[in-house]
């Protein structure tokens, strides 16, 4: 996608991520009765979000000077990679110990501090972690909606999908409506924001969490809200993600060069295999 588009996107999955994973448990405990009001949650949601945050800067700046400090040559890409994860694990799961769901805002913190400092080249680790993030994703869905069945998808029904669609065609528009007010975006970009909507692996995760605690309260039908969530995300990846590149190209908000090699795949398909390891 054209600026700002990309950046504006991959922004909001950064920042509403934490955010509303952390404040989902929060109102499930005040709704389970472990919070006693919304000075409660709010304080909570602070809290950790606050820890996290501080946790996640100093691990970032830690490791970015620590991969600085190491040589430059493709031969310590695999020390890169186990320093890398081995902070990343030791930071989450010390968060983690100490107060409870911090342990995403200072991944998130500590990616955006190792991304921002050039003098730790994270592009020699960028797509190896793009790989193992799609490995995990591509093992944790399946784990995930395997806690689903069809008791707890039939009986949403035609509600279900309304209420998926009211949230596809009615609030998501109206949230980007208000929250583009003042900046300058064009109604196209404002359409390709509105029908864009970043759902996934976190939503899915919390979904879970959320069915395990009521049910384990005494909550019937608990199910039904995971089964609300996976409805969405089934929902929205296959239509907005299917139509997604068809809509950017025809209000033009493809960038030129991606169009080009867009409209050549055919004529390139035809062309011999290259192996990605001979490509310089």
């Amino acid at each position: 996608l054209q600026e700002p588009l990309g950046e504006v996107l991959e922004g909001e999955g950064l920042v509403l991520e934490p955010i509303g994973a952390v404040l989902a448990v929060m109102l499930l405990e005040l709704v389970l009765g472990d919070r006693t009001g919304w000075q409660a949650v709010a304080a909570g949601l602070v809290l950790r979000l606050g820890f996290g945050v501080a946790m996640g800067l100093l691990s970032g700046l830690l490791l970015s000077e620590l991969l600085r400090r190491l040589p430059a040559d493709s031969g310590v890409l695999g020390l890169r990679v186990q320093l890398t994860l081995g902070i990343l694990f030791l930071m989450y799961g010390g968060c983690d110990a100490q107060l409870s769901e911090s342990g995403f805002p200072a991944a998130v913190a500590a990616g955006v501090v190792v991304g921002r400092r050039p003098s730790s080249e994270p592009q020699q680790l960028d797509e190896f972690i793009r790989q193992l993030a799609q490995l995990a994703i591509t093992v944790l869905f399946p784990l995930l909606a395997a806690d689903i069945s069809w008791r707890e998808l039939s009986p949403l029904g035609l509600g279900g999908v309304g209420c998926v669609l009211v949230l596809m065609l009615v609030v998501r528009p109206l949230a980007i409506s208000v929250a583009s007010t003042g900046l300058p975006l064009q109604w196209k970009q404002k359409l390709m924001l509105s029908w864009m909507a970043p759902r996934g692996i976190v939503t899915a995760a919390v979904a879970s969490l959320f069915a395990i605690r009521l049910e384990a309260a005494g909550f019937s039908g608990a199910g039904r809200l995971q089964g609300l969530v996976f409805l969405t995300i089934l929902m929205t990846v296959g239509l907005q993600g299917l139509t997604a590149p068809w809509l950017a190209r025809r209000l033009g908000l493809v960038q030129p060069e991606l169009e080009s090699e867009a409209g050549s795949a055919d004529g390139a398909a035809d062309a011999p295999a290259v192996l990605p390891g001979s490509v310089q």
